[in-house]
C-alpha cells in the first residue's frame, strides 16, 4: 500500500515537472518573440515560427512514452532551423546570402515561401507525432493498435512484396528523368549535387516522387525485420542508391538521415 503511494506521489511530481518546463518555456518564448515581432518587418513570420516552436515542446514534453532520449526529441531538434530561419527572414533585409541569390528567387518573395515552409513543417511535425504516438510502445492513441496491426499482418506483407518494387521503380525512373532534365544524365547530376538549387531554379521541378523510393525502402526494412531475416547485400545496394538519390538533391544532413535511420530502426527492432 505504502509502495503504491509512492508511485502514485511520483507520478504526480513528474507530470508537476513537466508542466511547470513547458510553462518555463512560455515564459521564456512569448516575451523574446513578441519583442521580434515589434521589430520585424514580416510579423507574421514570427508568429509562425511561435507556433511551431509550441507545438515542438507540447509533443515533447507531454506526449506519452516520450523523454529527453526519446528519437522524437532528438529529431526535433532539427525543426528548429525553421524557427531560427522564420525569425531570420521576418526582420527583412537587403540580403539573405548567396544561396538565395543562386536560386533565383526574387528579393520580395523569400519571406512569403519561408511562410509556407513553416505552414508545412508545423503540418509534417504534427503529423510525425501521431504516427509516433501510433508505434510506441508506451502511447496510449486510440487506433495504435489497428494501426500498427495494419503493417503487421500477414495480408499486407503478402501485398507489401508488390508494392515495394513499384515504389522503387516509380522513385528511380523519376529520379532518371529529374537527371536528364537539369544535368543531361545522372553522373552529371551526382557530380553537382551541390548546385541542386542552382540547376532547378529555372525549372522548377518537383522531387516529391521520390519519396515512393524512400518508402518502398522503408517497407522492404519492416518486411526483413518481421521476417527475422537479416539485412543482404542487395537491400543495402538500393538504400544506397536511396541515398544518393536524396544526396543528390544538394542536401548533405537528410541522406544521412534516411541511412542512420535504417540502422537505428533495425537495431532497436532486433536489439543487435
Amino acid at each position: 500500500m505504502a509502495l503504491f503511494k509512492y508511485g502514485e506521489m511520483f507520478m504526480y511530481s513528474f507530470r508537476a515537472k513537466k508542466i511547470q518546463l513547458f510553462l518555463l518555456i512560455l515564459l521564456l518564448s512569448v516575451p523574446l518573440f513578441s519583442a521580434i515581432a515589434i521589430y520585424a518587418i514580416q510579423p507574421s513570420l514570427v508568429l509562425l515560427s511561435f507556433i511551431l516552436l509550441f507545438v515542438m515542446a507540447f509533443n515533447c514534453i507531454f506526449l506519452k512514452g516520450n523523454d529527453f532520449f526519446s528519437p522524437l526529441t532528438w529529431f526535433s531538434f532539427t525543426y528548429l532551423g525553421y524557427v531560427i530561419g522564420g525569425l531570420y527572414y521576418s526582420m527583412g533585409g537587403e540580403y539573405y546570402g548567396k544561396f538565395i541569390e543562386l536560386t533565383g528567387i526574387p528579393f520580395q518573395e523569400v519571406p512569403f515561401y519561408m511562410m509556407i515552409s513553416l505552414l508545412w513543417a508545423t503540418i509534417c511535425y504534427g503529423s510525425l507525432c501521431i504516427g509516433y504516438s501510433i508505434f510506441s510502445r508506451d502511447g496510449d492513441f486510440i487506433p495504435k493498435v489497428k494501426m500498427a496491426g495494419l503493417f503487421c499482418a500477414r495480408n499486407f506483407r503478402t501485398v507489401s512484396f508488390v508494392i515495394i518494387p513499384l515504389f522503387l521503380i516509380t522513385g528511380l525512373l523519376y529520379w532518371l528523368y529529374v537527371a536528364e532534365v537539369l544535368a543531361g544524365n545522372v553522373i552529371s547530376l551526382i557530380i553537382n549535387f551541390q548546385a541542386f538549387r542552382h540547376l532547378n531554379a529555372e525549372v522548377h521541378i518537383t522531387t516529391l516522387p521520390y519519396h515512393f523510393y524512400y518508402v518502398g525502402i522503408l517497407l522492404w526494412l519492416l518486411n526483413i525485420v518481421q521476417s527475422g531475416k537479416k539485412v543482404g547485400g542487395f537491400f543495402i545496394f538500393f538504400s544506397l542508391i536511396g541515398f544518393i538519390i536524396d544526396l543528390t538533391q544538394g542536401q548533405i544532413m537528410q541522406p544521412m538521415t534516411f541511412l542512420i535511420m535504417q540502422v537505428v530502426f533495425y537495431n532497436m527492432s532486433t536489439g543487435g
